[in-house]
């Protein structure tokens, strides 16, 4: 397949980012869909601190085959790339699938979560049948990633988001009925939507990817793809996702430690919620950069787009913080009293920055990937979450700053170490690039 020009407009490229922002949007919005069914059905507190456990394993386990999507979406410009990407993925689907299988089917899990996790019986109870159905999770993922990331590196970005849609509607749809009939217990429910959502979603993205596939060039790699080549191009991607996701629980960590945790610790979910509202539509920036950014010429038109887009959602998280928008939606609309919404606005103001700087470090990434020079990714995370842990706690044991302040400063200093250092790691792909005219198609 080829593209009529390697010379992107503004408008050009908000069309071919839309629908992955969108499918960022309704990935987004399952956790809330999953609470409000849960919150119906019988035992809520114990079902949902269930589901709160069992997800974040569920994280774990599928955290190195996340990176398939950008790995994708660098091998499938040629059919001998997309094919040496498609066996690797299958690969990696059967050893992600042995460890769920091993972590979620056998009698380890027990174990796990009432020796290692320490979880009260009642808890474990309800996690355990709900472990069951994520034997699939990961496996599903990787599947949907990979065939994401064929479609984005040819320009089919509508694809992505019509997977998405078919995930969403899917749970949405598994999720009332097992609530309106009460046939199984709300952790149980609550799984087998999510993993019936993401098989959905991943046979919906193979579909959709067909007519792609079919139109892949044969043309020859200059340097073919060697298992050797493709570990230097993926294990640092799947270190980085096995560091952002061990890693979660630290800002948490410190926001219980700190003087005013009492009214911290229901403060800092909010305040990280909303946030992550605005800031995870940048999330396909990556992704983006990798298909799109050819040369000098390309370079420019998605560096001015990443500044704009930052900017406006910077302005939008800006409204949450410092205008009635944001009392309206985390009083309003999440039902949250007014002393902790507060203090989680507070920590809205003080992130303001967020979204502009997670569009750029995406954009880095993005470069690095395309440059298959990805040990700088991991080695930027490293230094980002080492910086944001070591604040954190300085300012909690050493300073006594109120948690919630604490932990999204410890944040956003996280943020601007990650992009020094993925800074310092683009200036010899970035100079390339800049000297490199732009070829004729992919």
């Amino acid at each position: 397949m080829r593209r009529a020009s390697s010379r992107p407009s503004q408008a050009e490229l908000t069309r071919f980012f839309l629908p992955l922002a969108a499918s960022t949007l309704m990935m987004n919005a399952e956790h809330p869909l999953v609470v409000a069914a849960v919150s119906r059905l019988p035992d809520q507190a114990v079902m949902l601190a269930a589901v709160g456990v069992v997800l974040p394993l569920a994280w774990l386990v599928e955290s190195p085959i996340i990176a398939i999507l950008h790995a994708a979406t660098r091998l499938c410009g040629t059919r001998a790339g997309a094919e040496f990407g498609l066996r690797f993925m299958r690969r990696m689907v059967v050893a992600v699938t042995a460890i769920a299988v091993l972590v979620f089917a056998t009698p380890l899990r027990r174990p796990i979560l009432t020796e290692a996790m320490g979880l009260p019986a009642a808890t474990a109870d309800a996690a355990e049948p709900a472990m069951t159905a994520f034997v699939v999770w990961a496996a599903a993922i990787g599947w949907r990633r990979f065939y994401q990331g064929l479609m984005i590196r040819h320009g089919r970005s509508a694809g992505v988001a019509l997977a998405g849609v078919g995930r969403i509607a899917t749970l949405t749809g598994v999720l009332v009925g097992l609530a309106a009939t009460g046939a199984v217990p709300g952790a149980v429910a609550a799984a087998l939507g999510l993993c019936a959502s993401v098989v959905v979603e991943a046979g919906l993205a193979q579909l959709l990817a067909r007519p792609v596939w079919a139109r892949l060039h044969a043309d020859g790699e200059p340097d073919p793809w060697t298992a050797a080549r493709m570990w230097r191009l993926y294990a640092p991607l799947a270190m980085t996702s096995v560091i952002v996701v061990a890693a979660r629980p630290l800002l948490t960590a410190g926001v219980t430690r700190a003087a005013d945790a009492a009214e911290a610790l229901p403060a800092w979910p909010v305040a990280l919620s909303v946030v992550n509202v605005v800031t995870g539509v940048t999330m396909m920036v990556q992704a983006m950069a990798i298909a799109k950014v050819d040369g000098a010429d390309s370079l420019r038109a998605v560096a001015r787009f990443v500044a704009t887009f930052g900017l406006m959602l910077t302005a939008l998280l800006a409204a949450f913080g410092f205008t009635p928008l944001g009392r309206v939606f985390v009083e309003g609309l999440l039902g949250v009293a007014p002393a902790t919404a507060d203090l989680a606005l507070a920590g809205v103001r003080i992130a303001t920055a967020a979204p502009l700087l997670v569009a750029v470090a995406e954009a880095l990434r993005g470069v690095l990937v395309r440059a298959e020079a990805t040990n700088g990714i991991r080695l930027a995370t490293l230094a980002g979450v080492t910086m944001a842990g070591s604040l954190l706690f300085a300012l909690v044991f050493v300073g006594g700053v109120p948690g919630v302040t604490a932990a999204m400063t410890a944040y956003l200093a996280g943020l601007a170490t990650d992009i020094a250092v993925l800074s310092l790691h683009s200036v010899a792909p970035v100079r390339a690039l800049a000297s490199r005219s732009e070829p004729a198609g992919i």
